[in-house]
């Protein structure tokens, strides 16, 4: 997984602008975006977001298979897990109105195609 170093190198210094047109635009919401891509084509699972409940003793606590994901990789771009479960949060909130999606598996595929990425 390489390509997580040179997409930390890409946001190195990025600053959050905010919204624009009511469209979060920040790194960490690429970010998610990316890695919901990468961890949808690698377990055949869609990435959610789960919050432990008020009868655990974690309350509003995230976790989950993508949660674990997400925070392992979060990690490895910014040292630590600072900002991230907010990021899922706003991630969440912006997939739901928007419904992005990133074209990191298909420009894989098309890039490198001795990988096989869409051999059927």
């Amino acid at each position: 997984m390489e390509w997580l170093g040179d997409l930390a190198v890409t946001f190195e210094g990025w600053v959050e602008p905010g919204v624009t047109l009511g469209r979060p635009k920040g790194a960490s919401y690429h970010i998610l975006l990316y890695l919901r891509a990468v961890y949808q084509f690698v377990t055949g699972e869609p990435p959610t977001r789960q919050v432990r409940g008020g009868d655990h003793p974690e309350r509003g606590k995230d976790y989950g298979p993508f949660w674990d994901f997400a925070s392992a990789v979060w990690h490895a771009i910014f040292e630590n897990g600072t900002g991230l479960s907010y990021a899922m949060k706003d991630f969440a909130a912006g997939q739901a109105q928007f419904h992005d999606y990133s074209p990191i598996i298909a420009n894989m595929g098309l890039r490198h195609t001795e990988w096989g990425i869409f051999e059927v």
